[in-house]
């Protein structure tokens, strides 16, 4: 029986802003920036889950489509569009990725993830398997059919929280384009994110803010893990400063909350 969890191993959730334009181009260095990263965390004896975001898929694509929070109505020919925009994404990752010699396995969602009465599981055990193999396992998110032209689509955030829950990492960093969280949105030039979040500092996000929701699946993830961030991820060496120092020189800290808490 493998562990429920690998000593030093650490998730990565990759915002989809960072590494795509607004045209939904996979930014290259940016790419092999964080895979060179991913080779020091490594060396360092890390074990990494990686996931990437939909970002400029799901703005363009899905947003508009009726849906209710991770649900969407759709055709199937429009779902074939969103899964084909995915697997675009993975193989414009893998070719920038190509030249780096990191040692990963890029796993399709549909491989190792399923949905069943109302909720997306996966086989731990299985995962683990391969973690095991590999220093450093990528995913993303995908649509799952519910049936009836319905389709569950899990943002990135909600796939990493469903990690840690099986997984219980020493550590979780949300990477995006910010230097973490703020209480409004766009930040002002001079204005710097807040040291720490919890349940509290939720309450006073706008639900529309872009901010709210991975604040709110950063909550629930650092239940299970020992140390939640989230940081830019245009500034890599914010990962090693975690690791050296215990928190990043700019970046926010997620509190635990506890199920249940409104």
């Amino acid at each position: 029986m493998i562990e429920s969890q690998i000593s030093n191993s650490l998730i990565m959730k990759i915002g989809g802003s960072l590494i795509m334009n607004e045209q939904g181009v996979i930014l290259d260095e940016i790419i092999k920036q964080l895979g060179y990263e991913l080779k020091v965390l490594n060396y360092k004896g890390l074990k990494c889950i990686i996931v990437f975001g939909g970002g400029y898929i799901v703005k363009q694509i899905v947003k508009p489509l009726k849906h209710t929070t991770n649900y969407i109505k759709a055709s199937l020919s429009t779902v074939d569009e969103i899964s084909n925009c995915f697997d675009k994404q993975g193989r414009q990752i893998k070719r920038s990725l190509s030249n780096i010699n990191l040692h990963y396995l890029y796993i399709e969602p549909k491989d190792v993830f399923n949905y069943k009465n109302h909720a997306l599981t996966f086989d731990v055990q299985t995962f683990l398997f391969k973690l095991t193999r590999h220093s450093c396992l990528i995913t993303h998110t995908y649509p799952f059919s519910c049936g009836n032209n319905v389709y569950f689509l899990p943002s990135g955030d909600e796939i990493v929280r469903l990690l840690a829950q099986n997984l219980n990492p020493n550590i979780v960093v949300f990477l995006t384009n910010v230097d973490g969280v703020y209480l409004a949105y766009p930040p002002k030039e001079d204005c710097k994110p807040l040291k720490t979040v919890d349940n509290n500092i939720l309450k006073n996000l706008r639900k529309s803010s872009e901010m709210y929701g991975k604040v709110s699946s950063a909550l629930k993830t650092a239940c299970y893990a020992t140390k939640v961030y989230i940081i830019n991820g245009n500034k890599t060496r914010l990962i090693n400063e975690i690791l050296t120092n215990g928190f990043p020189s700019i970046g926010t800290k997620v509190q635990s909350m506890k199920y249940g808490e409104n």
